[in-house]
């Protein structure tokens, strides 16, 4: 908990970075050498493309905790991803659908205006007649 309060108060303001930096120092972590430190080379496979996909972040983490919240939050954002998608179709659908109801309502429209006219003149002999 200490912890999430000193890096909530160095997001917070500079004033809180300072604060951490110079009253509240962070946990100790261990720092490696140069020379310890070992590098992996990655090599393609056979027939694999040039382009790979970097590490996910989750894979960076050392601790299972942490590893896990950036596991079930990159899973919470492709749920959200697919139903953004499934939201954005329905709309595509909807706003073809109202395009089509729109051009059969100018239709309508036309006809409705082809009859008053007719009626008008219709009515007009009769009151001519009478």
């Amino acid at each position: 908990m200490k912890e999430s309060d000193r890096l909530l108060r160095g997001m917070g303001s500079w004033m809180g970075a300072l604060y951490n930096k110079i009253v509240a120092p962070g946990p100790a972590y261990p720092t490696t050498s140069s020379s310890s430190s070992t590098t992996r080379q990655i090599e393609p496979r056979a027939g694999a493309s040039a382009a790979t996909r970097p590490p996910s972040v989750s894979s960076l983490f050392v601790d299972p905790e942490a590893k896990r919240f950036w596991e079930e939050t990159d899973s919470h954002l492709d749920q959200m991803d697919e139903r953004i998608e499934r939201l954005r179709q329905l709309g595509m659908d909807m706003g073809g659908e109202l395009e089509k109801q729109t051009r059969e309502i100018e239709e309508l429209d036309t006809k409705v205006q082809q009859t008053t006219e007719g009626l008008m003149e219709r009515t007009l002999k009769i009151f001519r007649l009478t």
